[in-house]
């Protein structure tokens, strides 16, 4: 990582021991007052064809008497937790990236929060919460919302895959320049001065650091699915279940 670049930027700092004992105590009510319930493949299939990542209020308002299905979907919709979300890394090369809330049981197993946010990870160590503006495709519409994920250092390099490779083309270039400006005659201190700020930038050797400073100068830039509209529906279906199981 010699020679990236520098920015000033404040680390979160890791959650509050409050937080664990608030889930722990939290987990304890749940055991206290778990009920059984059955719920049909039917219902499941509704559930998964109406679900919305955010839900339209007023269009839900609009259809809640007169609609079961919107009804159930919105209960459904409800108990989910929506402060961190899930992710799915499987295809981050080909800046595909999926998101979805967490369930009941992964807000009790401590999914998202104490244990890395990629669904297939299991790391609960080193973990670092990033804030970010996801982009997706649903009903036909283009969409964008901020979500809070909190990843381990392997999954946040994936998560920001795109951009880091992004910044280490540009950091080539700089260095091309860098080289052309010191075989250059003296009146080219202008230029020298302008790219040696890479040599004399302080190498950041925390992935979380790195990631979140790359992340601050395109902060507005969603990480993935730029290219959702051109997949195949049948694929792209196929992609958004597995994502649920």
């Amino acid at each position: 990582m010699n020679g990236w670049f520098s920015i000033a930027i404040e680390l979160e700092t890791p959650l509050s021991n409050n937080s664990f004992c608030s889930h722990h105590d939290l987990l304890k009510l749940y055991q206290s007052q778990k009920k059984s319930s059955q719920v049909s493949l039917d219902d499941l299939a509704l559930v998964k064809q109406h679900f919305q990542f955010v839900r339209d209020d007023e269009a839900d308002r609009e259809q809640f008497h007169d609609n079961w299905v919107i009804r159930m979907s919105i209960a459904y919709y409800q108990r989910l937790f929506r402060e961190y979300a899930i992710v799915d890394l499987r295809f981050y090369k080909e800046n595909r990236i999926g998101m979805r809330w967490r369930t009941e049981m992964e807000v009790l197993q401590g999914k998202g929060q104490f244990v890395c946010a990629n669904k297939t990870c299991k790391e609960a160590s080193g973990l670092h919460s990033y804030e970010v503006l996801f982009r997706y495709k649903e009903e036909d519409q283009v969409k964008r919302c901020l979500v809070k994920i909190r990843v381990c250092e392997d999954c946040a390099l994936k998560f920001f895959y795109r951009k880091l490779k992004r910044k280490r083309k540009e950091m080539k270039k700089l260095e091309a320049v860098e080289f052309e400006s010191k075989t250059a005659s003296p009146k080219s201190s202008k230029k020298r001065k302008l790219t040696t700020r890479v040599e004399d930038s302080v190498a950041i050797s925390d992935v979380h650091a790195m990631c979140s400073a790359v992340h601050q100068e395109s902060k507005d830039e969603p990480p993935g699915n730029e290219d959702e509209e051109n997949q195949s529906d049948a694929g792209h279906q196929k992609y958004l279940t597995e994502l649920f199981l």
